[in-house]
């Protein structure tokens, strides 16, 4: 009997020790490169991040392709991570509420009313939104283009025409300045557009103004001007002025003359700033990475997108209106940009 449970013991002994080695090999040397020496990752959960993100093309997916590529090979195996293309700000911030995307990039109007839960987010589970930071620069520049020989010279002009648009941010920013400026908005003809389809219709005149609003330059314009034409409309310094004094998130932003082919005048038009925001349940350590990789060099980043140069630490909590995520404050803490949150305690409006 003692014999028989001897061998038994060292029977159960074996086969542990086999399942342990059995493991070892299944984990390792998952995403550690050949003869790199480093130290392999180790493996997150077996989610995927999704990033909300502009069309494809677009500025906003153009970053964050790049941006992806930058964390997956500084933690590789890591992370796995989506692009979902979106239609902008609007949607951008409303597939981070409903939980469709973990991260996305959203307007300072959009944010706080997400985070409040009213407006065009009115009905759906509010305070989910946190801040990450401020993408900086000029924002999304509001461009009014029209065909090359269109006769209309300021925004008044654009009453009774045909706009194209893309839904939701663009629209209703498109809305305020025909409403600042006095334009009966029911005169207007407005299609729905992609880009795309907006700079078609320029071209083959079935639209008499685009509006679009995307960090210049802008590639679908660039490529419009030069191939078929396209006029930008000075939104004009009164103009904006009033729109700034009535909707504070916004600002001026001016295009400079030969930013697009056979424009050599100087532009005056407005947008607000973008912000980067996640999921409030996004993981700390996710965050805190993220931004680790992120924001610790502008020339990266510019490498990818010249515009996104402007994503630096000096610039990345300005006008921040939500509550920090706590990774995104941990590493706030840590480069001694900020000491606490002031905003941790805010709850939603709505």
């Amino acid at each position: 009997m003692k014999k028989l449970k001897r061998i038994l013991c060292l029977g159960l002994a074996a086969l542990l020790a086999l399942s342990l080695f059995g493991c070892g090999e299944s984990g390792g040397g998952q995403g550690q490169g050949e003869g790199s020496g480093a130290t392999p990752a180790p493996q997150d959960d077996s989610r995927t991040y999704h990033i909300a993100t502009g069309a494809l093309g677009a500025y906003n997916y153009t970053l964050y392709a790049g941006v992806s590529d930058l964390i997956e090979k500084e933690y590789p195996g890591k992370y796995k991570i989506s692009l979902d293309a979106a239609t902008g700000s609007t949607e951008m911030a409303r597939l981070v509420m409903m939980g469709d995307a973990d991260f996305g990039t959203s307007s300072l109007d959009d944010i706080i009313d997400a985070f409040n839960g009213v407006g065009e987010f009115e009905g759906l589970p509010a305070g989910q939104l946190r801040f990450l930071y401020n993408t900086g620069g000029s924002g999304p520049t509001c461009h009014v283009f029209l065909p090359k020989d269109s006769d209309i010279t300021d925004v008044t002009g654009l009453a009774g025409k045909k706009i194209g648009v893309t839904a939701g941010y663009m629209d209703k920013y498109m809305r305020i300045m025909l409403r600042v400026a006095g334009v009966d908005e029911s005169s207007v003809e407005v299609s729905y557009l992609s880009i795309a389809d907006i700079c078609s219709g320029i071209q083959d005149g079935t639209l008499d103004a685009g509006f679009y609003s995307s960090p210049h330059p802008f590639t679908s314009l660039t490529d419009l001007s030069v191939t078929a034409g396209m006029k930008l409309l000075n939104v004009g310094d009164e103009l904006v002025d009033e729109i700034i004094a009535q909707y504070p998130f916004m600002h001026k932003v001016v295009v400079p003359g030969g930013t697009y082919q056979d424009n050599d005048e100087d532009v005056v038009t407005f947008t607000a700033y973008t912000c980067w925001v996640c999921r409030a349940d996004v993981p700390e350590e996710t965050v805190y990475e993220w931004l680790s990789v992120i924001l610790a060099d502008s020339e990266r980043l510019a490498a990818i997108h010249p515009n996104a140069a402007n994503i630096k630490l000096e610039t990345a909590l300005e006008d921040r209106n939500i509550p920090l995520h706590p990774g995104a404050l941990k590493y706030y803490q840590e480069q001694n940009a900020i000491t606490t949150d002031e905003l941790a305690d805010l709850k939603p409006e709505g």
